[in-house]
C-alpha cells in the first residue's frame, strides 16, 4: 500500500502531466519567475503541499522548502 508520503512514480507523473495541464502551452510548460504562470504554479504546489505533513517555508529569495519530519535528525534534501 502506497502511503501519501511516499515515492509513487505514477503519482509523479500524474502530478506532473497535472501542471504540465494547468501552466503549458502549444510551446511546452515554461514557468518562467515572477510572471503570472509561474504564480499560478506556485499556487498549485502550495495546494498540493497542504495536504501533506509538511513544514512550509518561503526563503527570503522566494524559494519554496518543505520538510517532512523523520524519526532522525538526519537530513536528505531532493530536488534543490
Amino acid at each position: 500500500m502506497t502511503t501519501r508520503t511516499s515515492i509513487d512514480p505514477k503519482r509523479t507523473v500524474a502530478e506532473l502531466q497535472e501542471l504540465r495541464q494547468l501552466t503549458g502551452d502549444e510551446h511546452g510548460a515554461q514557468r518562467v519567475a515572477w510572471t503570472p504562470i509561474w504564480e499560478k504554479a506556485r499556487s498549485w504546489y502550495k495546494e498540493k503541499l497542504a495536504e501533506l505533513p509538511v513544514e512550509v517555508h518561503q526563503d527570503e529569495a522566494g524559494n519554496l522548502w518543505a520538510t517532512l519530519a523523520g524519526e532522525s535528525e538526519t537530513a536528505l534534501l531532493i530536488g534543490g
